[in-house]
């Protein structure tokens, strides 16, 4: 499965998502969050148009539906976890094929 190349905005808004979660929630967060913009992707390009409920396909798209810390709540430490959390999630749902797989590896 391919995504397209995540913007750094993305990205700290992902991070920024996790952390507003209890940190043992954030391996099965972030799978879902990256999951359901790749569906969202397959979703858009058959159709033609984004999705009434899983937007056009972009991780900001899916975002836009999660809550989040702001910034000023955030340390280095826990947002430099997050990052290597939701960078496994994207490798595992790029390398499975499959928006709606298992998320196992």
């Amino acid at each position: 499965m391919k995504l397209d190349a995540l913007s750094p905005a993305e990205l700290d808004l992902a991070v920024r998502a996790l952390l507003w979660l209890p940190e043992a929630m954030w391996p099965a967060a972030a799978d879902h969050l990256i999951r359901t913009t790749a569906l969202a992707a397959i979703v858009a390009a058959a159709a033609g148009r984004s999705h009434p409920a899983l937007g056009n396909g972009t991780l900001m798209a899916t975002l836009s539906r999660w809550p989040m810390v702001s910034p000023a709540e955030t340390d280095a430490g826990r947002q430099a976890r997050a990052l290597g959390i939701l960078s496994r999630a994207v490798s595992r749902v790029c390398s499975s094929g499959s928006a709606a797989g298992s998320g196992r590896s």
